[in-house]
């Protein structure tokens, strides 16, 4: 990770909901295995933000 980057953690996704989407900020959040350069948080089910 370079200077310029962010760490994307959970605490930082819900963050974001909570900004953007309160309704969904409560729901559990876990990461998944993304592909290469990228990674995935799931949502509950079936909502998932790609980063």
């Amino acid at each position: 990770m370079t200077d310029t980057e962010i760490e994307i953690t959970a605490d930082l996704v819900r963050d974001l909901l909570q900004e953007q989407h309160p309704d969904l900020a409560g729901l559990a959040i876990c990461e998944v295995a993304g592909g290469w350069g990228k990674s995935t948080e799931v949502i509950a089910n079936p909502a998932s933000v790609s980063r």
